[in-house]
């Protein structure tokens, strides 16, 4: 039985290859920097945005924005089935090369050494956003 997602329009099936399309690091009810499941807190966030360059802080954001970006693509996939099926796929597809740029990136942040993570995760948010997606 392919997995349903509850939504305020009702429930909608997705099935389990579309999400593990989408979803490669974590599925997340609430995935938001606020929300208790994400390693980041208000003081963590603004250290980030101010430009501190701690690896375990910028390898958390990096994470962050990875585990964001998914849930909210998936999450935008979802209710495009309810509102525009016929526009939910092609959503999808056009998502694709940005997921796939940004678990590059996310796994370059994995194997560099700590002096180029800021670079990285940088260019991650600023992927983000040329897509519409502001994960701060």
């Amino acid at each position: 039985m392919p997995p349903v997602f509850e939504t305020m329009l009702g429930p909608v099936e997705v099935s389990g290859e579309v999400v593990k399309e989408i979803i490669s690091v974590e599925l997340a009810n609430c995935f938001h920097w606020i929300c208790p499941s994400i390693d980041l807190d208000y003081d963590s966030v603004m250290d980030f945005l101010e430009g501190k360059r701690d690896p375990g802080l910028l390898r958390r954001v990096a994470r962050y924005i990875l585990v964001y970006a998914e849930n909210l693509v998936l999450t935008n996939y979802v209710y495009q089935r309810i509102l525009n099926p016929g526009n939910a796929d092609r959503y999808l597809e056009s998502m694709k090369p940005f997921l796939k740029e940004l678990r590059r990136l996310y796994g370059l942040l994995q194997r560099k050494p700590y002096d180029v993570y800021r670079p990285l995760v940088d260019e991650m948010l600023n992927l983000c956003l040329r897509y519409g997606i502001d994960p701060f």
